[in-house]
């Protein structure tokens, strides 16, 4: 990294199913324009999603090489038991504040938030650690 002084080192988020499709588009994008993606060793990626197995329409080979995202770009923010949580939701005050009460009855989020924001936001927020440490991760790749 010595010889990038001067420039930051960028850490690409996609978040969910749509989130992937952007990241592997970008990572064409790189492989098409310099070659390898190891031509920016500046950029590291890191896909965040509620289902695990999530697929991508692009194709993820491009000129010979391989573009899809390793396990460690990867983190999978499952919720097994909602609903042990979200029945004493007021004992979570940082969840009860904006959780809406709707979604109450929600048993697990395993294969997907289905495109439901709070959902997504409520595994976010009780996967935030792993999170956290897998950012940090490909944060610090060289």
């Amino acid at each position: 990294m010595a010889d990038y002084i001067g420039m930051t080192p960028t850490v690409v988020i996609g978040l969910g199913g749509t989130g992937k499709e952007v990241l592997i588009k970008v990572r064409r994008m790189i492989v098409e324009t310099y070659g390898s993606l190891d031509a920016l060793p500046i950029l590291s990626f890191l896909h965040i999603d509620t289902e695990q197995n999530a697929k991508v329409s692009e194709p993820q080979v491009v000129l010979k090489q391989d573009i899809s995202l390793r396990p460690s770009e990867q983190v999978w923010a499952k919720v097994e038991d909602a609903k042990a949580i979200l029945n004493k939701l007021s004992a979570y005050e940082h969840l009860a504040e904006w959780f809406p009460s709707q979604l109450k009855g929600t048993d697990s989020i395993l294969a997907g938030a289905g495109q439901i924001r709070s959902l997504g936001k409520f595994a976010f927020t009780l996967n935030y650690q792993n999170i956290k440490t897998s950012f940090n991760n490909v944060a610090l790749q060289e």
